[in-house]
């Protein structure tokens, strides 16, 4: 949205609807994950090579898997969620 592609867009880019779309940016989804990563800036480096590469095509939504198991990998070892769930 912030590069400037309409909701519909971004859902057909992220093979989700644009309702969702929507309640994510509205806050309405996923803020509490959002609020984690924007305390580490490695995992937004990770994002960020995440949007460049899905909006560029060098990648597929599977590849996805890849980086946000990356994102992942470093909220960990910065201590900012612990297993399967979050760090309290």
């Amino acid at each position: 949205i912030d590069r400037g592609y309409r909701v519909k867009d971004v859902a057909d880019l992220l093979g989700l609807t644009q309702a969702a779309v929507s309640q994510y940016l509205k806050s309405k989804r996923g803020q509490r994950g959002l609020d984690i990563i924007k305390k580490s800036d490695g995992a937004k480096r990770i994002v960020r090579e995440l949007v460049d590469d899905l909006v560029a095509g060098r990648i597929t939504i599977e590849d996805e898997v890849d980086y946000l198991c990356r994102v992942c990998e470093i909220l960990r070892e910065e201590g900012l969620i612990e297993g399967e769930g979050y760090a309290v």
